[in-house]
């Protein structure tokens, strides 16, 4: 993993991020993004991130999981500009989802990888 502090903010580069097998896995439902520059790069699907997230367990990907459950539910993709809530500040209902039991970040994947594959 190659951790980079830009003016941007920070960036993390991993060739095989957890809970995943890499580029051929990823792309397959990468979406196109287009920079300032014009540049158009493809980046992991919320679902992918949201995966990878789930697989690394670290703290900082823990407090960003309920607001990426909230936007891949309401169907939405978090632009560069768009911020992460932090968990007091996630809505109630995400929260109390994501640690009602029978409901792990997991089986919430899972469950939305499988109904995608259908």
């Amino acid at each position: 993993m190659l951790n980079v502090v830009t003016t941007y903010g920070e960036l993390d580069v991993s060739m095989v991020p957890n809970g995943t097998t890499g580029y051929d896995d990823l792309i397959r439902d990468a979406e196109p993004r287009t920079l300032r520059a014009g540049v158009v790069v493809d980046v992991a699907s919320l679902a992918d991130v949201i995966r990878s997230k789930e697989a690394a367990g670290r703290p900082k990907d823990l407090v960003a999981l309920p607001e990426l459950y909230r936007l891949l539910q309401a169907g939405t993709s978090p632009t560069p500009t768009d911020e992460i809530a932090a968990p007091s500040q996630a809505p109630t209902a995400d929260r109390q989802a994501a640690e009602t039991p029978g409901k792990t970040p997991q089986e919430r994947a899972a469950r939305y990888l499988r109904e995608r594959d259908r």
